[in-house]
């Protein structure tokens, strides 16, 4: 059985304030995060988990699994991590980080191509490793040499 008055329930960082109804008979939920933020919200999004807070209160929530924030001198690949030199942007969770290759050269790397291996290491030393490995030189499709 389905409740009928859903203000003061709390789901997770939302505090339910007032309900209504949309133009498609969905549920709505105006409500408040912990931090103060009041957005509206279905009702089924909050009862599933789909919605947890707001983006500011989200932890570096990237669909289920909760991003770990990544440490001056950790290394990944070949960048060493030296230092964090922005925040979070406007319209994304990640953070911009100034990273030491292994030959010396500095450069801004996101947060999310190192966590995830987009990026390995500089133009250069990727440059070195593709050829001596010989990806992408002369080989076609099919294998054949050119």
């Amino acid at each position: 059985m389905k409740k009928k008055n859903d203000i003061k329930d709390k789901y997770n960082k939302w505090t339910v304030i007032t309900t209504k109804r949309n133009k498609w008979g969905e549920k709505m939920v105006e409500c408040s995060c912990q931090c103060g933020i009041i957005r509206l919200h279905r009702l089924k999004d909050l009862e599933s988990g789909r919605t947890t807070a707001c983006r500011k209160c989200s932890d570096f929530v990237c669909k289920r699994n909760i991003i770990k924030p990544i440490a001056v001198g950790e290394r990944y690949n070949d960048w060493l991590v030296v230092e964090i030199i922005k925040t979070p942007r406007k319209n994304s969770y990640d953070v911009l980080y100034f990273c030491e290759c292994i030959c010396g050269k500095f450069n801004t790397v996101d947060g999310w191509n190192l966590r995830n291996n987009k990026s390995t290491s500089c133009r250069e030393c990727y440059l070195i490793r593709v050829k001596r490995e010989g990806r992408g030189s002369t080989r076609s499709r099919t294998g054949e040499t050119c």
